[in-house]
């Protein structure tokens, strides 16, 4: 992940540069990564300008890819314990979702 955040000219491979496969998508132009547990195609839905060097993008799922078992076909949640996501926070700090807790209360319908 922290390879293929590195801005490359146009013409050049994030995915080449980082290792990674291309897999061609359903739905969408772009290529999604082979390697991933789980891909969303998506399109834009809207582009917000946050600032003059800074753009918020707003897609719409329009397909998921999940490696097998990583959705439980029933109750269509994503298990906890095959899939261990990392998440991006700024330049190069990471974060994981391994502490997991409930909230009080009843959850809305």
């Amino acid at each position: 992940m922290h390879v293929s955040s590195e801005e490359l000219p146009e013409e050049e491979s994030e995915f080449q540069k980082a290792g990674l496969t291309e897999a061609k998508a359903a739905l969408v132009q772009h290529p999604r990564i082979a390697e991933a547990a789980a891909c969303l195609e998506c399109r834009l839905f809207r582009l917000l300008e946050i600032s003059t060097t800074r753009q918020l993008v707003l897609g719409e799922i329009v397909l998921v890819h999940a490696r097998e078992g990583i959705i439980d076909p029933k109750t269509k949640r994503i298990s906890e314990q095959a899939y261990r996501p990392i998440g991006r926070l700024f330049a190069n700090r990471y974060c994981t979702t391994r502490q997991r807790f409930n909230l009080p209360g009843a959850l809305p319908e």
